[in-house]
């Protein structure tokens, strides 16, 4: 078993365990990114990336993946023992963990929750989707909206109402906040925004992270008698399917497991588009851990 410090010359051994928008950070190997990756004679077994925030000497583990199920748990160890120890050496503290869940993880999680991470418990699915499959598309093009709201594409100026939006702790769910502080790059060819009348009230963002791909690190409606009325989420998400579907791309995006309404619409709609789910566990140091699935 070998320890591999990942070099934009080597992370392609390590495809089959990456996400889209890994391959160019990768290649780059730019200074706030690093990672390391077990392998066996020439067969990886698991990988982990840290970003790297110089400013305040912390890294943030965003990616941790083994494929071991006999000995998982032991792998995972292996791998975070090996950052834990690379940035105390540096002078840095790991302060958030996110990995990828499987049966043998579990022991991983209570470690870790004696060793001071600890809080309360979130679930949030992952999906890809693949909306080529959708067996029945019409509503797609034929949802009608009411009058008193609109869907607009992003833009700057939508941006900057959102920004505001969320600044408000009082005026969304709660498992809205977790997830729109750090969404990184914006894609306005495929987000879109939801208002009644001039408030904002809800959102699909995505990001297009491969050519084939776009992420959507955040969806919501507020749950209102006219959002409820004209569509629920379908509201914001039509038009990223319809955009998809024309530009033949996969989607992969995450929801809390929470949010009954954005559950039911996966399960009602999209149900025979789902190609991949994942569990992962998001732990963050003397605050809370978040599972996300």
């Amino acid at each position: 078993m070998e320890m591999l410090n990942l070099t934009s010359s080597n992370y392609s051994l390590f495809l089959s365990f990456l996400n889209p928008n890994h391959f160019k950070r990768l290649q780059l190997m730019d200074a706030s990114l690093w990672g390391i990756g077990l392998v066996n004679h020439t067969h990886p077994i698991g990988i982990l990336i840290a970003d790297i925030n110089f400013d305040n000497k912390s890294a943030a583990i965003t990616h941790l993946v083994v494929n071991d199920k006999e000995n998982a748990h032991h792998f995972v160890m292996q791998l975070y023992n090996e950052a834990e120890n690379y940035f105390k050496r540096i002078g840095f503290l790991i302060t958030e963990i996110t990995i990828t869940m499987n049966s043998k993880s579990d022991d991983f999680i209570n470690i870790l929750t004696n060793q001071g991470w600890h809080g309360n418990v979130q679930g949030i699915d992952k999906y890809v989707l693949d909306f080529k499959r959708i067996q029945q598309n019409e509503w797609l093009w034929n949802l009608e909206i009411p009058t008193s709201l609109t869907v607009v594409p992003w833009s700057q100026h939508v941006s900057e109402i959102f920004r505001k939006a969320i600044s408000n702790k009082n005026k969304f769910d709660d498992h809205v906040y977790p997830f729109v502080q750090n969404l990184g790059v914006i894609d306005e060819e495929f987000s879109f925004a939801l208002f009644l009348e001039e408030d904002l009230v809800g959102w699909c963002i995505a990001e297009r992270v491969a050519q084939n791909m776009i992420l959507l690190p955040h969806s919501y409606v507020k749950r209102l008698p006219v959002t409820r009325a004209g569509g629920g989420g379908m509201l914001v998400y039509a038009p990223v399917v319809k955009r998809a579907i024309e530009e033949n791309m996969f989607v992969t995006f995450f929801t809390d497991g929470d949010n009954t309404s954005m559950q039911n619409i996966i399960n009602r709609r999209f149900k025979e588009c789902i190609i991949q789910k994942k569990l992962l566990v998001r732990l963050v140091k003397k605050e809370k851990v978040t599972i996300i699935h």
